[in-house]
């Protein structure tokens, strides 16, 4: 192994092409133009393949005959930014390689110009290497924040794939009496109450509803909805059970579903997720104390209906017993006027029992 550069170099390029003369003329480039480079030549792929492992090359060059092109394989191996020396002849070659955004190449020329623009090509793509660099961490912190929020919402969030299989559940779950990782691959029937799955599931409702035309405003609520726009389910009122792990026995629970998706109303994928898979996201919302307090407001109303009738019908009887003594006293008027006082009393007592 041959090594040139300056005593503390800033950049280290592994230079692995099959001629000799480019090796020497890009040498002689470095120092004469003074690149902060510590340029290693490999001797084969083993001994590239220990330097990536030890962590010293930041940028490979090479070429499609290095190692009688078997190198160029060894590329997709190495996370590491790459520059392909090549010729016109190549162009096939070039095309063949999918596009990665640390791989650059060169066109060889005449009198191998071409490397005296090699080091503004090594730059170029460690200064893309940097930028790719941030963005992927400013990426990550972004998706780590994210994740954070929806694992601290008090509602269940959760997304399932295209058969209704959970791929993602939030902690909120816990609630419920199961463990997010227990779910993972689960049909989301399990949570579901028997009863009401005919009505929310997809593969059930729309099986019904074949060349059913039901417009947005009559479009099915389901709890694994796929659809966009106004035919997105909102506020689905389903009843869920309960886990192992849930001791609460005060009766049933029940959640507020918002579920969405990809496709649209005809049925057409308006996207993929970066898996290539369809799926559903949702949130399920715990209304379980609001139909409890709903329910008892039913009942107290149902109480006080009883009592109001129970009174109605003790004064109408109390009604009928003045009615009925004043009937007595009938033969006992003799003045005209006080007859008729008392027939008009009587009547306004009977109006009033009615």
């Amino acid at each position: 192994m041959d090594t040139l550069g300056a005593s503390d170099p800033t950049i280290t390029v592994f230079f692995a092409t099959s001629k000799a003369a480019e090796r020497e003329i890009f040498t002689e480039i470095v120092r004469r133009e003074n690149h902060p480079f510590e340029l290693i030549f490999p001797e084969d792929i083993a001994h590239m393949d220990d330097l990536i492992k030890s962590d010293h090359t930041e940028v490979i060059v090479t070429d499609f005959t290095f190692q009688e092109g078997k190198f160029i394989e060894w590329l997709t191996l190495w996370p590491l930014p790459s520059i392909l020396l090549a010729d016109y002849s190549e162009k096939e070659k070039l095309e063949a390689i999918a596009p990665e955004e640390t791989f650059d190449y060169l066109v060889r020329a005449e009198n191998n110009k071409h490397l005296e623009l090699l080091p503004i090509n090594i730059k170029k793509i460690l200064n893309r290497k940097e930028s790719m660099e941030y963005h992927r961490k400013h990426l990550q912190a972004s998706e780590r924040r994210f994740y954070e929020l929806v694992q601290a919402l008090p509602d269940i969030v959760y997304s399932i794939d295209e058969f209704g299989y959970f791929t993602f559940v939030n902690n909120s779950i816990k609630n419920l009496g199961y463990q997010p990782i227990e779910l993972l691959g689960k049909h989301f029937s399990v949570i579901i109450d028997p009863e009401d799955l005919p009505c929310v599931s997809r593969g059930l409702v729309l099986e019904k509803l074949k060349g059913t035309v039901t417009g947005d405003e009559k479009a099915p609520k389901l709890f694994d909805e796929r659809r966009t726009g106004d035919r997105m389910t909102k506020d689905l009122e389903v009843r869920l059970k309960r886990g192992d792990a849930n001791t609460d026995a005060r009766g049933e629970s029940f959640g507020s579903v918002i579920a969405y998706g990809e496709v649209s109303s005809a049925g057409i994928l308006r996207q993929k997720s970066l898996n290539q898979e369809i799926i559903s996201v949702g949130i399920i919302r715990d209304i379980t104390q609001k139909k409890r307090g709903e329910q008892l407001l039913r009942e107290s109303l149902k109480e006080k209906e009883i009592l109001l009738k129970e009174i109605h019908h003790r004064v109408k009887n109390n009604m009928q017993v003045i009615s009925s003594l004043l009937s007595l006293q009938h033969f006992f008027f003799k003045d005209k006027i006080d007859h008729h006082l008392y027939l008009e009393t009587q009547m306004q007592i009977q109006s009033m029992a009615l």
